[in-house]
């Protein structure tokens, strides 16, 4: 069982990986969220959509597992 808070971040372009991550987000029964960055693909190439995966991953982050984790030392 899945316990700690879990991000779906999928492009929109990318039909089957959505199917498959809503069939796994339905099932989990902790804090959760999905994002859909439109006009994406699976890697997130065009331009501006890895930086949008980023913010909505680092503003996750900060807030389900606190802003002090150690990662600031170890870049």
């Amino acid at each position: 069982m899945i316990r700690s808070p879990t991000l779906f971040v999928v492009g929109g372009y990318d039909d089957l990986v959505l199917c498959w991550n809503d069939a796994a987000y339905g099932k989990l029964c902790c804090k959760k969220d999905f994002r859909v960055i439109p006009c994406a693909t699976h890697h997130f190439e065009e331009p501006g959509k890895l930086e949008q995966v980023a913010k909505i991953s680092t503003h996750w982050f900060s807030r389900h597992m606190g802003s002090s984790t150690g990662w600031e030392e170890a870049a």
